[in-house]
């Protein structure tokens, strides 16, 4: 008795186990054919069609790939050769930003966006985009440094031009070709606060120009913005602007210091007292005429010290120099482009 029950679980297991290995094999013979069989041709089963299974894995759930989302390719190595490759592959936005470092001398990642991506909707990407571009394309160098002041809320990267781009916008202003002076490298404006808020108050007045506000006519920073006194020397604003006179031909230009508060105001009265001398023996500057100085500093409490050096030079003084914040500088320009001078009438 213990034998035949020992030996029923093994006969049963093999009992199932033919049954398994019949059913597939009549499964198997009545979807397939016999090969032997010439006059009819074998058969498979239908299997409905899988479009996904046809395609790359890593694009089954991805949308399409959009235009220009491919590596950049890559520029000359040497400069001269780099200089002609970049002229032909620039877009008309690459162009523009260009030019403006070209002008302003750097610029914030921050700045670009606000001049050259605020109509669109993705500006922050867009620009992030472009700007990564051209550096993998060595058109423009970067910084990492943190911006504070009143630029602050995050580390911004400051943007400056390679010296193939440099060299590629001096070619196109006609001027002779020639190596980057030592304080227009991107090294040295990179660690130049002062120049980053100089570039602020040409991105404030590019605004107030798309917002109507402000006629900007010309906006120039030193070294360019320099102007020569007579004596050997020259007059060394941080900038130099020109702007329209609403509903007229005639236009301002100003000369614009900015003091970040870093100055003792015994300095800032040597350089006041520098811009009367040269207005009062018969300087003259790219109008003709001797153009008004602003002041714009980043410290509102300095205006009033710094007014009252002013006034103590004289009225000629008042009438030439004017001390402003810097948030509110733009909307002086504006406000005295309604107001023509004498000067500015007789032009």
């Amino acid at each position: 008795m213990s034998d035949a029950n020992s030996i029923r679980p093994g006969f049963r297991l093999d009992f199932r186990f033919g049954l398994r290995i019949a059913e597939r094999w009549a499964r198997a013979s009545s979807q397939v054919s016999d090969p032997n069989d010439r006059d009819e041709p074998p058969t498979l089963p239908t299997v409905s069609p899988d479009l996904s299974r046809s395609l790359p894995s890593s694009s089954r759930s991805q949308p399409p790939t959009p235009p220009y989302s491919g590596r950049p390719p890559r520029p000359p190595s040497k400069i001269d050769r780099r200089t002609n490759w970049l002229e032909s592959h620039f877009t008309p936005r690459d162009w523009e930003i260009i030019e403006t470092l070209y002008r302003v001398n750097c610029a914030t990642g921050r700045q670009i966006q606000r001049l050259h991506f605020a109509e669109l909707a993705s500006a922050q990407r867009s620009t992030q985009y472009v700007l990564r571009r051209l550096l993998q394309w060595r058109a423009i160098v970067a910084d990492g440094g943190a911006i504070g002041g009143i630029l602050r809320g995050s580390a911004q990267r400051i943007y400056s031009l390679d010296p193939a781009a440099y060299r590629l916008m001096r070619m196109r202003e006609g001027l002779p070709v020639k190596r980057m002076r030592p304080e227009m490298s991107p090294v040295a404006h990179w660690l130049n606060w002062h120049s980053i808020i100089v570039t602020e108050l040409y991105v404030q007045c590019r605004e107030a120009e798309r917002a109507g506000t402000l006629g900007l006519l010309e906006f120039t920073t030193e070294p360019a913005c320099w102007w020569p006194n007579g004596n050997g020397g020259f007059v060394r604003p941080d900038a130099y602007v020109r702007i329209d006179v609403p509903h007229s031909d005639l236009f301002q230009d100003w000369w614009i210091e900015v003091d970040t508060g870093t100055e003792q105001i015994p300095r800032v009265r040597e350089k006041f007292a520098r811009y009367l001398d040269y207005a009062e023996h018969g300087g003259t500057g790219p109008s003709g005429h001797v153009p008004r100085v602003l002041l714009s500093t980043l410290e509102e409490s300095r205006v009033p010290v710094l007014r009252r050096a002013v006034t103590r030079l004289g009225s000629n003084a008042e009438h030439l120099i004017q001390v402003m914040p810097f948030g509110t500088s733009v909307a002086l320009l504006s406000a005295f482009a309604t107001t023509p001078s004498r000067e500015e009438t007789d032009q």
